[in-house]
């Protein structure tokens, strides 16, 4: 079974990247999305995910939104 080249990075790894560089504590970002600050501190060192519903929420306060990304004719 082959593996297949990702072509745009992870959710998980955009939705990190946002907390990461947003400039605001985590814990201000964890209070206002009402996820545990740990939660979203254990998500940017990469050592657990996060729910659907905890990254909406993350999501949301950062004003992040999913678009599908363009395609090449």
């Amino acid at each position: 079974m082959s593996v297949q080249p990702r072509i745009a990075p992870l959710l998980s790894d955009s939705l990190r990247a946002a907390v990461l560089t947003d400039g605001r504590p985590l814990r201000q970002i964890a209070a206002q999305a009402s996820v545990p600050v740990s939660s979203i501190s254990r998500f940017t060192r990469r050592e657990r995910g996060l729910s659907c519903h905890a990254m909406d929420r993350v999501a949301g306060v950062l004003g992040v939104q999913l678009r599908p990304a363009s395609r090449s004719p």
